[in-house]
């Protein structure tokens, strides 16, 4: 390994291979040897903890000499990635699908290949701001990022600022269209004002032994009146939007055999456990289509305003799988932004954050990425980690929009229940996100008090939740620097 043209704070090197890939101890660099991964893992998921493949940015916080906090930001170069093990040891090496994912790729090591880049200094999102400017300087006209916006900004969706209610921890897959309206009547009585609902995964039609898709309609078992349920829901409660569910694939098993009228492909698949099986998914060609009539249909026939993008990493693990194959269905998310806001969820994967992120948003609104794995209300172990998570992710990924024509996006961290121990804590921390504020409580199990102090009403019949004064993203950024303190000094405990 050469380390090239290392100078102090806020500098970036390039690491070259010499024969095989380097193999990097994390106390070779720092005292601390816990890498933080807040990008991606085997899992799909951003994990602080060690874990198989991965491929984005690890960092890790330690103190210089002079007792000051230094962070390292790591960031392989596709199709390069980090090999997290046990101890702090970070080996850098060829992604598993480098021969047929990245095809163009020349596995053949060569001295002056550039696998990487290290950044050191104070604050590691401009260390990693200053590697994505390597990185896209390393791929040259690869990613087309004009000088200038010359079309409006993309906004904010308007129902973002409303407390929204996702249907996934109230009622997972058993969701139907009683169990909805059992709930939003619920929180109806208690003054509880939802402002949109997200009706999460269980509404669709599909084969509950394959898990793939047999329809793009309602299951009309649980909402028999889906053409008219949206609009009486809105009516009746006062919803400013309504958003649908669903997998990059279509569900998470692809679709049927029959291809719901697409020519289908079908794929060899590994799951995170590395189960093999065999699925169909809609053609890569037809992706775009497949996405635009998915959602089309569903704005114009129910109503449905916003959509949910879930397992995007899937081209990640099918086998033979080529890139171009990724970027198309990345397209076809993006052409399906133009006429409803999106949410990309199990997004962080190469294709997603360098393909799509580091684009122009030409959509009307902003995009909106998921930063973290989900909120877990039954593990009690795993709240202080999922605010923590958020917060570095938060930090790193923010980088991508600071970028000249940045995407213009925000970050979700997801739903939390009102009615639980954590709750202020979760309040407190999607209040100041930047990203939209919305609950999941077991019907019946609701805490009001937690949602007065969240929301005012706004002089017009309508409830808004509270928002920092100074800017979003500044706050956003304070509070993750504030849990960073916590992680950096260990006498602070998050409970």
């Amino acid at each position: 390994m050469i380390w090239i043209g290392f100078c102090a704070i806020q500098r970036v090197c390039c690491l070259y291979t010499q024969c095989q890939c380097p193999h990097l101890k994390a106390q070779s660099i720092a005292t601390c040897s816990r890498w933080l991964d807040p990008a991606f893992s085997s899992t799909t998921w951003p994990t602080h903890t060690c874990g198989k493949e991965v491929y984005a940015a690890v960092w890790t916080p330690f103190s210089n000499e002079f007792g000051l906090a230094v962070f390292s930001v790591l960031v392989p170069l596709a199709p390069y990635v980090l090999d997290l093990q046990p101890g702090g040891a970070v080996s850098i090496v060829l992604s598993k699908t480098a021969g047929s994912f990245w095809p163009c790729f020349d596995t053949r090591q060569r001295e002056d290949a550039c696998f990487g880049f290290l950044a050191l200094g104070a604050d590691p999102v401009l260390g990693f701001d200053a590697i994505l400017c390597c990185f896209k300087e390393s791929l040259g006209s690869k990613i087309n990022v004009p000088p200038m916006r010359l079309i409006k900004p993309p906004a904010d969706p308007e129902y973002l600022a409303y407390l929204g209610w996702c249907t996934w921890n109230s009622c997972y897959r058993n969701v139907s269209q009683d169990s909805i309206e059992h709930g939003l009547k619920e929180m109806q009585v208690r003054g509880i004002q939802i402002g949109w609902l997200l009706i999460d995964d269980g509404w669709q039609g599909v084969d509950d032994n394959s898990l793939r898709l047999e329809s793009l309609e309602f299951n009309h078992f649980k909402f028999p009146s889906a053409e008219t349920f949206i609009d009486s829901i809105n009516r009746r409660y006062g919803l400013k939007s309504v958003g649908l569910w669903h997998t990059l694939a279509g569900y998470w098993g692809g679709v049927s055999s029959a291809g719901l009228g697409y020519p289908i492909m079908q794929v060899q698949h590994f799951d995170s456990s590395e189960q093999r099986g065999t699925m169909n998914i809609v053609h890569p060609s037809s992706a775009s289509s497949f996405q635009n009539e998915y959602h089309k249909s569903k704005q114009k026939t129910l109503g449905a305003c916003m959509f949910k993008i879930d397992d995007q990493s899937i081209w990640e693990r099918v086998d033979g799988a080529q890139v171009d194959s990724a970027k198309q269905y990345q397209d076809a998310v993006m052409d399906a932004s133009f006429s409803s806001p999106t949410i990309w969820c199990m997004a962080h994967n190469l294709v997603v954050l360098y393909y799509t992120f580091l684009r122009v948003n030409l959509s009307p609104w902003k995009w909106m990425l998921r930063s973290s794995d989900d909120y877990f209300p039954d593990a009690s172990n795993s709240h202080a980690w999922h605010i923590l998570s958020n917060s570095f992710n938060s930090l790193l990924l923010s980088a991508l929009d600071s970028q000249p024509g940045g995407s213009g996006f925000l970050l979700d961290w997801d739903m939390f229940q009102t009615d639980h121990e954590f709750a202020e804590y979760h309040a407190i921390a999607r209040a100041i996100s930047n990203g939209p504020v919305y609950i999941s409580d077991l019907i019946g199990h609701h805490d009001s008090r937690i949602v007065d102090r969240l929301c005012c009403a706004d002089g017009r019949g309508n409830s808004q939740f509270l928002q920092p004064k100074k800017k979003k993203k500044k706050a956003a950024y304070d509070i993750c620097q504030l849990f960073i303190n916590c992680f950096m000094h260990p006498s602070i405990v998050l409970t």
